[in-house]
């Protein structure tokens, strides 16, 4: 068989077009699911066997090391053995490899690489030395430099671009230390390529003369330093593209990173800047379910900053997407592990996807209750966090004075002066006299120890002998979150979007507390030994070869599973607070759901809740705007009275394999849904009374606690209960069992 026509023959024909011409200027809009790794290794492989190119004048740029080994995988399957292969690799490594090559054209010849930790180290001392260390964190002051050299399209930083003055005496220093050091950061390797192509024509030409074909994949991520990089290795001065052939494929509905600098006008304008460009649309989708699709192009279609495209698939399919009410987070997590039972069982890949790390918490618990194994994907679980860590440590030392390991976390969280000469101190003091608690060794060693010292550890102890192993753990926890400002505290350790995420953990721990006290855990001792118990679970089933996946939908990107859950579209939550006040950012978030949506191959599952817990009180929550986007497509199913039977049924229903024909199942499900939905008073049968204590769920007030109960003489029974506190009296047959 000609090799052209065998390779040629894997593609449609969309992909054709972006793969077989050997010249020419592409820009391939590859959407979710279309093929757009195949198309760059095919474009190389039919310039290499085909078109008889060099390998070593082609060269791919992509975004992460993976993406590169996977590509260069696929290259040695294509090419004949023993092949040279193109050079395939991030914009990073490729940098680096060309100022290896240009040595005698840099300011530094011989430099070393300044890795993350080395960086923030040397911040850490700079911030240390000029007595800044509690205004700013390495990291924030890290983000701010990576963001103004992110904008340096010239090869060097302008200082205005640093808005505060006092980062930029600090970015002063940085680089001054750097420069003595000789070393470069990875920022750098970028800026310092532009400075060589920008200021030598003989280095710049002879670059173009050796890469005579460019291929660059994910181009709706590239910043503003990237898109510059590739014009100066594609074009002369006067702007015309000198290579044989460029192609660049991406997707500006699935750019999300603009929070880390990824520009999406680079891909929608890269048509302006390349006259003569070819544009190609890869819209027949191999992942999902049709349905799926429709319903990603119903979201995606109110974005304005796109060019319109319409996946679709050969893979047909019928009731596969669930569009959810819930009455609560509660119930939501209820669905969501039994939605996730009932897919493992099928042996499913599936996976949980939600906006922000906080979210994680009550999943996590109701996977673990269930002993369903669970692994976290680019973040960790809930217990483990820091700032959780950290809480939880004060509680335990409160709840045990012995407690060694909790009063080091714990001695300078947050910041009081308290180093590691103070802790050495007191720890020499505590092996000495092993008997005494931490509130009585402190006193033996304060002598020792300066006024302002003195004075810090003493207020610790005091702060930790007020508080009662008997108290609420939820109150006991809101007390040492004010009077420690601990909020405050991560907000000057890290940069505004970590810190953020930081404070949603801390309101989590605390909405856990309340809930536990809901289910009669109200001491510390208690609370401490459910969260040990839980972690125990935890621990027991990571080994566990079959897990369900949770992470955040921007680590989901590239990725897909057969049963996909997408929790929480609620205002404020998806999109969240600050989006919902700047279009683009609301877009973004938006492109985010279309990601989200998109990562499914089978069955999708997106819910949203009435209400969610917030500091222990339920908080009434507002559907995302979202929902109505989506409700063109997929109708609602309130799900806020089902009880934990009918969730069963439901979900065998509609993701178990021993079925009925569709239409049966979809009659089955209708028959549940209208028995929920019904509007008809509940009644308790004769054999089954209310009790004292009782969990229960009314449609206006959401759950309560039974405390008390009346019999009138007509019949009726009056409950009193209490909804956060608030307590009401109301007929029992409006209210149904929890």
């Amino acid at each position: 068989m000609n090799p052209e026509h065998s390779l040629l023959s894997q593609l449609n024909n969309e992909q054709q077009q972006a793969v077989a011409p050997e010249k020419g200027i592409f820009l391939v809009r590859a959407g979710a699911g279309s093929g757009k790794t195949r198309v760059i290794t095919m474009r190389m492989a039919n310039l290499c066997i085909n078109h008889g190119i060099d390998p070593q004048t082609i060269t791919a740029l992509t975004f992460t090391n993976k993406a590169a080994q996977e590509m260069k995988e696929r290259m040695q399957k294509l090419l004949p053995p023993e092949s040279r292969l193109p050079y395939l690799g991030t914009f990073h490594s490729y940098c680096l490899r060309f100022l290896k090559r240009f040595r005698i054209a840099q300011q530094k010849p011989d430099f070393s690489i300044l890795d993350s930790t080395d960086q923030e180290k040397l911040i850490r001392a700079i911030l240390s030395k000029s007595g800044l260390q509690k205004q700013f964190t390495p990291n924030s002051v890290l983000y701010a430099i990576s963001q103004a050299k992110n904008q340096a399209l010239e090869g060097n930083v302008q200082i205005y671009a640093l808005e505060n003055p006092l980062i930029r005496e600090i970015f002063s220093s940085y680089e001054n230390e750097k420069n003595k050091a000789n070393c470069l950061d990875f920022d750098d390797l970028l800026l310092e390529t532009i400075r060589i192509l920008r200021t030598n024509d003989q280095i710049r030409t002879s670059i173009q003369q050796h890469i005579r074909h460019l291929l660059v994949d994910e181009y709706q991520d590239t910043n503003l330093v990237q898109d510059a990089i590739l014009k100066l290795l594609t074009c002369c001065p006067s702007g015309n593209c000198k290579t044989d052939s460029l192609c660049i494929v991406g997707d500006e509905d699935q750019s999300i990173y603009a929070w880390r600098g990824a520009v999406i006008s680079n891909i929608l304008n890269f048509p302006a800047h390349f006259p003569g460009t070819q544009e190609i649309t890869l819209a027949q989708n191999y992942r999902s379910a049709q349905p799926i699709l429709e319903l990603a192009n119903a979201i995606i279609k109110h974005n304005n900053t796109r060019k319109e495209k319409q996946l679709w698939s050969n893979k047909q399919g019928k009731n596969r997407i669930k569009l959810l009410q819930t009455q609560s987070d509660r119930q939501e997590s209820a669905i969501i592990t039994q939605l996730l039972k009932t897919g493992m069982e099928q042996n499913f890949e599936c996976a949980v996807l939600y906006r922000s790390h906080h979210q994680s918490r009550i999943i996590e618990e109701a996977l673990l209750y269930n002993s369903i194994p669970y692994q976290i994907i680019g973040g960790i679980q809930f217990y483990e966090r820091e700032e959780v860590k950290d809480l939880l440590a004060y509680l335990r030392l409160i709840n045990n004075p012995f407690d060694r390991i909790s009063a080091r976390r714990i001695l300078n969280v947050p910041l009081r002066s308290l180093g590691p000469k103070v802790e050495e101190c007191l720890f020499s003091a505590w092996d000495n006299e092993p008997l005494l608690d931490f509130f009585n060794i402190t006193r033996t060693i304060t002598d020792e120890l300066t006024l302002v010292k003195k004075t810090n550890l003493i207020l610790l102890a005091q702060l930790l002998q007020d508080q009662s192993a008997q108290a609420s753990p939820a109150e006991t926890l809101e007390t040492l979150i004010q009077k420690l400002d601990y909020l405050s505290y991560l907000r000057s350790q890290h940069e505004q979007e970590k810190a953020q995420e930081k404070i949603e953990n801390v309101k989590e721990l605390i909405s856990t507390a309340y809930m536990a006290q809901e289910r009669g855990i109200t001491t510390i001792n208690s609370f401490l030994e459910e969260i040990g118990l839980l972690q125990e679970f935890s621990r027991k089933t990571e080994s566990a070869k079959k897990r369900v996946t949770l992470m955040t939908l921007h680590a989901a990107k590239g990725l897909e599973f057969d049963l996909v859950i997408l929790p929480g579209l609620e205002e404020g939550l998806f999109p969240t607070m600050r989006a919902t006040q700047e279009t683009e950012a609301l877009e973004e978030e938006r492109r985010l759901l279309y990601v989200g949506i998109t990562r499914a191959r089978e069955y999708l599952a997106i819910s949203y809740s009435e209400q969610r817990a917030l500091y222990g009180y339920l908080s009434q929550q507002a559907p995302s705007r979202f929902i109505h986007e989506l409700t063109m497509v997929q109708p609602i199913e309130n799900t806020a009275y089902w009880s934990t039977s009918q969730i069963q049924q439901a979900s065998q229903l509609w993701l178990g394999k021993n079925q009925n024909s569709y239409q049966s199942n979809i009659k089955q499900f209708q028959s549940i849904l209208k028995e929920t939905c019904s509007t008809k008073p509940f009644e308790l049968t004769a054999e089954k009374k209310w009790k004292r204590l009782q969990p229960i769920m009314h449609k206006t007030f959401g759950t309560g606690i039974i405390t008390d109960i009346e019999t009138k003489a007509d019949g009726k029974t009056i409950l009193t209960i209490s909804f956060s506190g608030t307590s009401k009296k109301i007929d029992a047959t409006f209210v149904k069992p929890q």
